[in-house]
């Protein structure tokens, strides 16, 4: 991962006792109402959010919530067409936008991440160009075809907003913050909330000023 680490919080490879019971006993991210990453990567984020906004996320639910939640007008693309619905009726001033996979195409999702056998999704990718450059303050990679939603966002953050990309402890998801280089970073990693006995990182992107 490319460019300048600003702030580097908790270390995946110690796992503690009493992380883990901290773990178990917390309520779920959806239940909350949060994204499910660590507290700290919240935190940091919503430190940095400006009172009013635009966000983007491919993939939705308690950080469609959280987003809206703190001023913030979002649009979420979803392929799951279930959980579409939910996250729609719970957060009903969102534009939470069901787009499933094809059966052809170019852009296939990651193997790691496909519940229902191999599907295209193009367009699930392209629906941010629908929206001009420099459209959002904050935009969301954690759903699926991550590599390929990265190389769509970097034109579409505005300066001084901030890119959001999960789960970087995965190696098959590293090369996705490969369209952010020599941007400024920041990584938290930590418990997510009804996760188990594993530690993940979430990374900031800040585009150049």
């Amino acid at each position: 991962m490319t460019g300048t680490t600003v702030e580097l919080l908790g270390d995946p490879s110690l796992i503690t006792g009493i992380g883990s019971c901290i773990n178990h006993a917390r309520n779920s991210n959806w239940e909350v109402g949060e994204p499910w990453w660590n507290s700290r990567a919240i935190e940091y984020l919503q430190n940095r959010l400006p009172r009013e906004g635009r966000a983007f996320e491919w993939g939705s639910g308690g950080s469609t919530a959280w987003l809206a939640r703190n001023g913030m007008r979002v649009t979420a693309i979803e392929s799951e067409s279930e959980w579409a619905e939910r996250v729609r009726e719970r957060c009903p001033e969102a534009d939470v936008r069901f787009i499933p996979g094809a059966d052809t195409g170019t852009f296939r999702s990651e193997p790691q991440l496909r519940d229902h056998g191999v599907h295209y999704f193009d367009e699930y990718i392209s629906a941010i160009n629908n929206f001009e450059a420099e459209s959002f303050d904050v935009i969301v990679i954690d759903g699926i075809c991550r590599k390929e939603c990265a190389s769509l966002a970097a034109e579409k953050v505005k300066r001084g907003g901030i890119i959001v990309l999960d789960d970087t402890n995965w190696k098959f998801l590293r090369p996705a913050a490969d369209a952010f280089e020599g941007w400024e970073t920041a990584t938290f990693s930590g418990f997510k909330p009804k996760s188990g006995l594993f530690v993940y990182s979430t990374t900031f992107f800040h585009p150049p000023t």
